[in-house]
Order: structure tokens, then sequence, then C-alpha cells
């Protein structure tokens, strides 16, 4: 249910085993469910429910937090029992403890929300939507009604909860006045930073990236995405020796991953472009690009990544989106690189398709709806059943009913009414 982007169905299929009084959600968020957690956060993510994918991911943040600050109860225990082995192993767990892929994941999905809305804000979406509906065709004036319906239910449903929240904290006041207020105005104040609308909307989105980027530097430094990454929230913040030491790190690893490409040419372009560095980080930049790039221009680079996997989807779909960032007017090349589908490629799979349709909904190629509506469906008669190159959204309906044991209760089988 999760990987079909079901949430709601999905909590309601554990509400059936778990504890009762309580919603499934904050039940499994309080026994650290962290599978539950990150498949709930990339489900949101594909939605475009930013704020509700954040506050999934930031439950597993503190998770960790927990975790670490947990091991401070057992100095004294494991000193008075004399149990240093083990007290040492625990140690050492915790100082790797960010290295677990529950929290490589919930950070890779909250890095890139956080990314999409630095270039992105929610309420420059909005406004820009609300203010040019007569631009829109009527396919997209439909899908912007409907986000708006979808926006305002969410509202709606922010504002009852946090309603039902003060009134519990009321009671709660009024019976633990001498003993518990503070503890739990202190939860209160917690609860309040997970709001979604809040964390979809914050200051710097850059800043909360780097959040969770530094552990992943720190511990998954073997891993592409980690550089990538960092690049990708260094180039904005215009930072360009981070963005060498991202770059050296990812190349250090001998990767031909297409997605670290693109940052590779991005990075050339940019110091060749920057005239008003300081002489220091210019010499830095020289010393260090020389034993990377081998004097090699954009335009050599790319063409050699692109001669080296010509066959290989992924990878022409980052040589494309290469040539278009150096230059703009080979737009018809690029496109014709990135959305073929021709049966000698490899690796044209669901996951690749709809990258390739991912960047051109971005514009990474520009203006390109009708490039866009024929890759659609081009994808569409590959794979039928994929909710990502359906014709028309699948219109989300209200689950009142649970299938449970592959029985729906809101249906009768008719064996059932055949034995009554």
């Amino acid at each position: 249910m999760l990987r079909n982007n079901q949430v709601k169905e999905a909590e309601a299929m554990c509400q059936n085993f778990t504890r009762e009084g309580a919603s499934a959600a904050d039940n499994l968020n309080e026994m650290q469910c962290m599978w539950f957690q990150t498949e709930c956060a990339a489900a949101y993510s594909r939605r475009q429910q930013w704020g509700d994918a954040l506050r999934h991911c930031h439950q597993v943040d503190k998770h960790f937090t927990e975790i670490t600050e947990d091991q401070f109860d057992f100095h004294t225990y494991c000193l008075r029992k004399f149990t240093l082995r083990s007290y040492v192993s625990l140690l050492r767990l915790e100082d790797v403890l960010r290295n677990h892929r529950f929290y490589f994941k919930a950070a890779s999905i909250a890095i890139k929300i956080y990314l999409h809305l630095h270039s992105h804000p929610v309420g420059d979406e909005t406004s820009h939507g609300e203010s040019n509906p007569s631009n829109l065709s009527a396919s997209e004036l439909k899908k912007l009604k409907n986000k708006q319906r979808k926006a305002q239910k969410k509202a709606a449903e922010e504002k009852a909860a946090a309603e039902e929240a003060a009134k519990r904290q009321t009671t709660a006041d009024k019976n633990n006045k001498a003993s518990g207020a503070d503890a739990d105005s202190e939860v209160s104040k917690k609860s309040d930073e997970l709001l979604p609308s809040k964390l979809e909307r914050c200051a710097d989105p850059l800043e909360q990236a780097i959040r969770f980027l530094v552990p992943l530097q720190t511990l998954c430094s073997h891993k592409i995405e980690s550089h990538i990454f960092a690049y990708e929230i260094y180039s904005r913040r215009g930072k360009p020796l981070l963005m060498l030491k991202a770059i050296k790190g990812g190349y250090n690893l001998h990767t031909r991953d297409p997605r670290f490409h693109v940052c590779m040419v991005k990075f050339l372009i940019y110091v060749r472009a920057a005239s008003n560095l300081p002489d220091s980080v210019k010499e830095v930049l020289d010393k260090e690009m020389s034993s990377i790039y081998n004097n090699v221009t954009p335009q050599s680079l790319n063409n050699k990544f692109l001669d080296d996997n010509k066959s290989s989807l992924p990878h022409r779909l980052a040589a494309a989106q290469a040539m278009y960032y150096m230059d703009q007017s080979c737009q018809t090349a690029a496109l014709e690189l990135a959305c073929s589908l021709d049966n000698s490629l490899s690796g044209v799979t669901i996951q690749n398709c709809s990258e390739v349709y991912a960047s051109l909904t971005k514009q990474d190629f520009g203006e390109c709806s009708e490039k866009m509506e024929s890759y659609k469906k081009s994808c569409h008669q590959l794979f039928p059943f994929s909710s990502v190159f359906s014709p028309e959204p699948v219109a989300e309906k209200p689950s009142e009913e649970v299938v449970c044991n592959g029985v729906n209760s809101g249906h009768h089988d008719p064996l059932t009414q055949h034995e009554q």
C-alpha cells in the first residue's frame, strides 16, 4: 500500500495491530518503527505532500538522537557492574549510528525535498497558479483545482488536529498542574515544531538540508549520493571550495554514476565562468582540478562520457542534461537523446523512465510540453499499469473500508451470503 502511495489505507491496516485509543501513526512513532516512517516519507514525497514527508523524516532523525542520548543512562550502570567490553561496543556503535540505512533513506528524502523547496517555495507555487489560471490548459487547470482542494482539505485536517491537541493539552494541564505542566508544555513545543505546514515553509531550506547532510558526509562518504547531495547544496550557496570537496570525494570513488557526471560538468563550467574568485581560492581550484579533469573542456568531457555509455538510458539522460546546460540551443538534440526508447538500450525500466519524465516535468530541458506528452504516451504503452504514465491522474477516493485478509468489509461475499 505504501509503495502505491496509499498512506491512509496502510495506517488503517496497521490500526488493527496497534494500541487502541491512539492513531497507528502515533503509536508506530512511539515504537520507533522506522521502516514504516521512511516508506510513508517516500510515499508523501511522490505525492508532493512535502510537509508530511518532512515530518516523517524529522521523526526518524529524532529517533536516532534519542538512541544516542539513551546511552548516558548506562554510564554508571556499566561502571558499577564492570561490563566494560559491552559498554565499549555500545560506544563504538553510537559513533556510527547514523550510518544505518533507515537514517540514510530518511536523510536522502529530506535533502531532495529541501532542495526542491529552495527552488520552488510552497507559497510561490500557490500564488503563481492562482494568479495565472488563464495561461493553463484544461488538463492543467483541472490538476490545479484538484491540488487546491487537497490543500484545503489538508489545512482543515491540520486545524482539527491542532484543536484536538489543544484540548488534550488543556485537560492535561488541569489534571497535572503541580507535577507535569512543564513537561507537557515541552512536549507541546516539540510537536508544534513538526507541523507539516511549518516544515514545508521553513525560512532556510538549505540550512535544514545541511543538517541532514553532515552525518552522511561523515559516515556515508563511501556512497556517491552523499557527495552528489553535498554538491547540489553548496552549489546553491555558492561555496566553490565545498563544491570542490564534493567533486573530489565522488571522483575518488571511481564511479560512473550518471548523476555525478552532471555535477562534474556543471562545476567545470562554474569555475571557468567565475571571474571574481579570490586568488587563494583560484590557486586551490587550479591545483586540484588539474588532476581530476586533465584540462579537458566541458564539451569533450560530455562527449567522451556519452561515447562510453551510449547504450545506457540513465547515462544518456545525464549526457542530455549536461548538453542542454552547456548550450540551450541544443534542446532538440538533447530531448532526442534523453527520450529515446530504442530496444537496443539498456536500463529501460519504470524507475529510469520515471526519472526521465521527472526531468522533463522540472523543465531541465526548458519548455517541452509536447515532447513530454508524447514521451508519457510511449512509456504508458511500455508500462500500462504504472500510475506515473497514466493518461489521467488517478482520483483519490476516501477509503472508509479496509480490506483484511482479502475480504472487504463493505461488500458481502457471495459464498457467505449463500451459506446464510
